[in-house]
């Protein structure tokens, strides 16, 4: 993988992965055993967290301009992105996100004064 700067990492043990966020707008993931990757995605901006949930198969990705991706890491497909509806693109700046274990349908953001939330199991 060619890259400078790897912001973040988090590494699955049960299954041998290491999915990253990298400075110049990529997300991957590795895997170990092989040494070698076995996706990688191009982000619209900056990556700023990555979180597994690991009985889905699924890990989220979330970006700096407000985007929240979600990948299937068995399929190696994306699922879908999440936005931020009814606010300016360009004033978004997310600074942290987490997924909630307990309840995976729950996502949530914070950045610029505000805290996002999104229930995906209301989407239809």
């Amino acid at each position: 993988m060619d890259c400078n700067c790897v912001y973040k990492v988090k590494y699955d043990n049960h299954k041998g992965e290491l999915v990253g966020i990298t400075a110049d707008f990529y997300f991957f993931i590795w895997d170990v055993s092989e040494t070698k990757p076995k996706a990688r995605y191009e982000l619209q901006s900056s990556g700023i967290d990555i979180e597994w949930n690991l009985e889905e198969e699924k890990v989220v990705v979330a970006e700096k301009a407000g985007l929240i991706r979600i990948y299937n890491t068995s399929t190696l497909r994306p699922i879908y992105t999440l936005t931020l509806l009814g606010v300016e693109s360009s004033s978004i700046c997310l600074s942290s996100m987490d997924w909630c274990q307990q309840s995976p349908e729950v996502i949530i953001a914070s950045g610029d004064k505000e805290i996002y939330v999104w229930n995906t199991s209301l989407s239809w």
